[in-house]
């Protein structure tokens, strides 16, 4: 990743925001409460929908730069899967056996422990692994935050097959798909899962269509507050058709046209992912260890803990992979591409 691109937005500030904003709502699932919430919708969802929206437009920009298929999807298995196989690894090999109340021998002898990493490897979600976790007050589920990427993969590939159709080119046609998406009631089809996938999918196209239309949306921070607060107090039918056009909306703002102070208190590295990726064993693995911790304590050791797996992830395993980019080569954008960029926004990272 470019930090000479990152720095001249907020995106890596708004991703850490919504990774901690994903944390603490789980903090209190993992101690058998409800999760905070804006209306019929949980601050972690939120979170996610912020992560999605911003990933529209930036891949949608990512292709735009450089529309080579193999390029393109290398790029995003970089950005993917070696931090992902590493917080496998070590939940398998490591919170695994500290934790589970089977003898070392027949933890890894049970087939589940290495389903649960291959399984987590192909993006299928794997949920629990032999003996850890039956008696937290949120049983078994190991890490319920890999669920969302899957969604996030197909949507690359769906981003990649409308520009290989020249989609993307064509500025109708990715805002056509979001409409589609958002104001479809239902799945009639059977082909899309229903209904957490297809929400993280509709903000993901919402975000793509903003990058296609970046010159002709109209960029105010009052639209932004506006969309955020008819979101916040819509009835519970509405509110999930808002969402997913408020929350992509402000996201784009905020890291495009935002305070540049926001960028100055991100640290140098993104380690919003690791975050996402460590929280939730750390907080399973404190529940299990910790009888009765409270909320507070759960936010505060899992931050503390995913924190510094995340510094460790970014410096060891995601930034040397990103930097293999450079051994891809990249296509010139079009020139026309460059001139619009130039004019309008300043180039976003679109890792």
């Amino acid at each position: 990743m470019d930090r000479s691109t990152t720095r001249t937005n907020n995106f890596d500030f708004l991703r850490l925001v919504a990774a901690l904003a994903v944390l603490v709502s789980h903090a209190f699932a993992l101690t058998g409460r409800a999760q905070p919430a804006v209306g019929s919708h949980e601050l972690g969802t939120i979170g996610v929908w912020v992560f999605f929206g911003i990933s529209g437009y930036l891949i949608a920009q990512s292709w735009t730069l450089d529309p080579t298929l193999w390029r393109f999807l290398a790029k995003r298995a970089l950005r993917i899967f070696p931090a992902l196989v590493t917080a496998l690894l070590l939940t398998v090999l490591v919170i695994g056996p500290l934790f589970t109340t089977l003898r070392p021998g027949e933890y890894f002898a049970d087939v589940r422990t290495w389903s649960y990493l291959l399984e987590g490897a192909a993006l299928r979600t794997p949920t629990e692994l032999p003996g850890l976790f039956a008696a937290n007050p949120y049983p078994r589920q190991v890490n319920g935050s890999l669920w969302t990427l899957a969604p996030e993969a197909w949507a690359y590939l769906a981003v990649s097959a409308v520009g290989l159709a020249g989609g993307l080119r064509r500025r109708w046609v990715a805002p056509a798909i979001a409409a589609l998406l958002v104001v479809a009631p239902h799945d009639p089809t059977g082909l899309i899962p229903w209904p957490r996938e297809i929400w993280l999918l509709q903000a993901f196209a919402v975000g793509a269509s903003l990058y296609v239309l970046r010159d002709r949306v109209p960029w105010h921070g009052g639209i932004a507050l506006a969309l955020v607060a008819a979101f916040a107090l819509a009835p519970s039918p509405v509110q999930l058709k808002l969402a997913v056009v408020a929350i992509p909306y402000a996201a784009v703002w905020v890291g495009e046209h935002g305070p540049a102070a926001l960028r100055r208190m991100t640290p140098r590295g993104d380690y919003s992912y690791g975050i996402y990726l460590y929280a939730w064993p750390v907080g399973q693995a404190t529940a299990a260890a910790w009888d009765g911790v409270g909320v507070a304590a759960l936010i505060g050791v899992s931050l503390f803990v995913a924190w510094l797996l995340a510094i460790a992830s970014w410096h060891v395993v995601e930034r040397p992979a990103l930097n293999l980019k450079r051994a891809l080569g990249a296509r010139p954008a079009p020139r026309a591409v460059i001139v619009a960029e130039r004019a309008h926004l300043a180039p976003a990272d679109p890792a």
